[in-house]
């Protein structure tokens, strides 16, 4: 962003020293009203998931329990994407130094065979952006994610690039396993929600597989939510078993 020109006096000097301190105490307001941000979205939640226990057969006790046990949870997830952050950021000031002598030896060769590439600035940001957008459980910047990463991952030292790599595969995997603890435990909305997931995954052979996977955990929830397991009844119970089955993927998948 091109800085705005925020001249006021004459002096030059009198008016460096202005708008210097103009910039920088406005990016301290800036983090504070991220900071009123983010205490707006932990208060909102939080009044939620108070709601969603109190329709719950709880008692007051347990309820304040669950309650304590939902905010640790939120702090402890917000210092490991914190730390998670530092230390990406960490690999790249690492291997920058490194880039930049590679860049400076090879630059007549790199421009003349490759065409120029965004700033690896640019990439970083997106793909923070990226990462943590499918944090927060949009798994659609996924795609994203990996087609950049393809893309412009050559920009980046070999270790942040495996980094970025390693923290999207586990913030997948994270979403994904919850689902599908989900479906098991005979929460079928979750059926696409799991299959979703799965194909947010970039070779096509284990999302083939996860996909199976949510299959699977579908029909065992489905025992749970009746009371039984496709295993325990009879062939003409299950052909039953699987026309429910049917019928629910077809009522989620039009509840979209």
């Amino acid at each position: 962003m091109k800085r705005k020109n925020l001249t006021v006096m004459k002096n030059p000097r009198l008016d460096r020293i202005f708008t210097e301190a103009y910039r920088n105490t406005m990016k301290q307001v800036d983090l504070r009203e991220q900071d009123k941000h983010d205490e707006d979205y932990y208060r909102t939640f939080s009044e939620l998931f108070e709601q969603d226990l109190s329709n719950r057969d709880l008692t007051e006790e347990e309820r304040q329990t669950f309650m304590s046990a939902f905010h640790r949870e939120i702090t402890s997830l917000g210092e490991t994407a914190d730390k998670n952050r530092e230390r990406r950021r960490r690999l790249f000031l690492f291997g920058g130094s490194g880039l930049l002598c590679a860049v400076a030896l090879s630059f007549g060769i790199y421009v003349g065979a490759v065409r120029p590439f965004m700033p690896v600035e640019k990439v970083t940001a997106s793909l923070d952006y990226y990462l943590e957008k499918v944090e927060d459980g949009y798994g659609s910047y996924a795609r994203k994610f990996h087609r950049l990463i393809d893309k412009q991952g050559g920009k980046l030292p070999v270790q942040a690039e495996a980094a970025y790599r390693s923290d999207m595969y586990a913030t997948l995997d994270s979403h994904f396993d919850e689902t599908i603890q989900r479906l098991e435990a005979g929460e079928l909305v979750y059926y696409d929600d799991a299959k979703d997931w799965a194909s947010r995954f970039p070779e096509s052979e284990e999302s083939a597989d996860r996909k199976k996977l949510a299959d699977n955990a579908f029909k065992k929830g489905l025992g749970v939510a009746v009371g039984d397991t496709l295993e325990e009844v009879t062939e003409g119970a299950k052909d039953f078993f699987q026309k429910a089955a049917d019928y629910i993927k077809d009522a989620v998948k039009r509840d979209e």
